[in-house]
Order: structure tokens, then sequence, then C-alpha cells
């Protein structure tokens, strides 16, 4: 019924609904269900793998008043603040006060607020939390924030859909930015802050020390020589199909080039830098640690010598088969994440037992085998 369906949140009003087991499949953006309290248990038993998102409401006329309100708030083309800030407030006190995930809930909500573009602030206002809604095309940061957090606004690994804000404006308040906090399709940013600049469709602090986010569009981009730090997913929203790395980076964030490579054209990117060294569509870090990869490939190597496999470093590629030497000892958060493709990492047989620990977590979504070599 509700297949691939964008809702978030559910209202079930009815004491005798009867609701058939496939109703939820494939809806991901699903966060919470209400329903009568005598009810919670019963659901919860016929739909076990989203029985969190079951929460019990004393009565049916509370809940509706919750729908009611925000209805009002979704549809109110002169949207008023405290539209929302009440549909926030039933929707807390409707949560199950014996539930210890809405009481933990409502004290998270209780610290927010909210704009009428459905932008959510730190309760006093400094710090800039992101945006609710997918479908804002362009959104001016309030004039007194000063900080835009780590993520804010992005939308990397989003199951329900990427966010379409296309120009975002900084305002001269800003005084730090966090890491990967900005979405793929961004193609313009007005910086006012005087602590950050905008140059060549990227943002960077003053001075260029920092590049925190490519946006360009051109066949290549260059890293300006200035360039010390790139930050996580750096070139995310980056549609070059070309990038030169300058030869004064000292640091690299989380996977600069995630998603990249994807579609059909190619992607390239040369390093002038001694400390980090790209070979076969891999970005490494002084011969230890692979940070990123962007090729078409169904199967890759990993070179001997190589320890570590960094967050998102393979992160929605295409990937069938990886071959994994018995050097690594650290595999980040995300590496594989979304690689639906992947049926296989084969590892040396004498360090099974090592990566059977150190990839435990993908153990639901890849199967490891033994290669009988010594060396990959």
């Amino acid at each position: 019924t509700f297949m691939h369906c964008k809702i978030t949140d559910l209202l079930i009003a009815g004491e005798g609904t009867e609701i058939d087991v496939t109703a939820f499949d494939d809806i991901h953006s699903l966060r919470h269900i209400f329903v009568l309290s005598n009810r919670v248990n019963y659901y919860k038993l016929l739909f076990p793998n989203i029985k969190d998102k079951f929460i019990g409401i004393e009565h049916e006329s509370l809940g509706q008043e919750i729908f009611k309100i925000g209805k009002k708030y979704w549809n109110n083309g002169n949207r008023e603040e405290r539209d929302l800030n009440e549909a926030i407030r039933l929707y807390c006190i409707a949560s199950d006060l014996d539930n210890e995930d809405a009481k933990r809930e409502k004290k998270e909500w209780s610290n927010f607020w909210f704009d009428k573009a459905l932008a959510s602030y730190s309760k006093d206002k400094k710090s800039v939390l992101g945006l609710l809604s997918d479908y804002i095309n362009e959104y001016k940061i309030i004039e007194g924030t000063e900080s835009i957090v780590d993520n804010a606004f992005s939308d990397l690994g989003s199951e329900v859909d990427y966010s379409y804000l296309e120009k975002l404006t900084i305002p001269s308040s800003v005084t730090t930015i966090g890491q990967g906090s900005f979405n793929k399709y961004i193609s313009e940013i007005i910086c006012l802050s005087p602590y950050f600049e905008v140059d060549n469709n990227a943002l960077y602090t003053k001075g260029k020390e920092r590049l925190i986010l490519c946006f360009a569009n051109e066949d290549e981009f260059v890293v300006p020589s200035e360039v010390k730090q790139i930050d996580n997913y750096a070139f995310y929203s980056c549609r070059s199909k070309r990038v030169v790395l300058g030869h004064n980076i000292e640091s690299v964030g989380i996977n600069p080039f995630v998603e990249k490579g994807q579609d059909d054209s190619d992607f390239f990117v040369e390093s002038l830098s001694h400390k980090y060294i790209v070979d076969n569509n891999c970005l490494y870090e002084s011969g230890h640690k692979l940070i990123s990869f962007w090729g078409k490939d169904e199967t890759i190597t990993i070179p001997c010598g190589i320890d570590e496999i960094g967050e998102y470093a393979f992160f929605s590629s295409n990937l069938k088969e990886i071959n994994l030497p018995d050097s690594i000892n650290i595999i980040g958060d995300c590496a594989f994440g979304w690689c639906f493709s992947l049926q296989k990492v084969l590892v040396p047989s004498k360090a099974e037992k090592k990566f059977r620990d150190i990839m435990n977590k993908y153990q639901d979504m890849i199967r490891i085998e033994n290669n009988n070599t010594t060396n990959i």
C-alpha cells in the first residue's frame, strides 16, 4: 500500500485496523507510525523489522490534532512559525511517555528552533543544523548564525532522495563551517562572511588554505596552490570531469571524490602532491591508506602494504569483487556502504580471522572467501 511513498509519519487511528505484512515494504523515509497504545505490541509483532517505529498514543483525537495542525502548516502559503512549533509540541506530547525513545526524541526536539523554510537551528539560533525539506531550491541562512555544523545540508547516503538545494547564501555572521556540510546539487554559494571566500565555483576559508567545497562545472578544476587542507566530500557537488590536486596539500578528509565516476562519462584525478598518490582510480595517502575510489571497474586488487581503507572509500561504487592484502588492519566506517553490486571480498587464508573481526559490521552485506595466496 505504501511502497515507495515518501511519507515520514503515519497515524493509524482505528483500533481494529488490519494491515497487510507487505504494506510498508520499501518505504525508507518512514520515521514513526502512531497507533493507539493498546495496539502497539500487536503491530510490533506483526512488523518486527520496523517495530521501533511504532509509538503509542492514548487518544485518537490527539493524534488527529497533530495531523490537522501539521497539514495546516504544510499547506499554508503564509506559513506561521507558531503552527510548526505547535505541531512539534503535540507531536512530542503524543509520543508514549513510557517509551524511552520517545522521551529522548521529545528532549531533542525541544532543543531546536525552526524558521518558515523548515530549516532547523540550535535553540539559541547560533548554529544551523539543516533543512527538513528536500525540495527547497534556494535558502538564505538567517543573519546572526555563527556556525554551519558538520553535515548540515548534506544528503550523502540519504535513503529518501537527494536534496534539491541549488543556491545557498551564507550571512556575514558565520565564523565556522563544519565538515561535509553541503548537498550534491548545490551550484551557487553567495558568501557574505569575511571568514570565507568563493572563487572559481569553490568555497574556501579566507586565504584559501582550506578547500571546503568545490561545485565547479568546468571540464577541469585545478586546486589552488594555497590549499593545504581538503574537507570531507569536498568534490561531492563538483561536475568537472578532471581534478588536479596541488602540491602543497597536507591533509585530505573523508573521501573527497565520493560518488564520482558513476555515470557514463569518465572522471580523472591528477595529484601533484608527493604525499597523496593517484593509482588505478584510487587516491592513497603516503602509500599506506586508501582514501577514495572512483573507477568503473567491477574488480579491484589493493596493493600490498596498504594498511587502512578510509571511511566511505568505496561508497556507492559498482565493484563486484575486492581483493585485500593481509596488510590491512583498519577498515573505516561505511567503507563499503551502498555497494549494492559487491558480492565478495577475497582475503589471504592466513589472515581470515583478522578480517572476520575487522569486517564484522559488513558480514551481512558481503561474503568473505579464502584466497590461498599469501600476497595479492
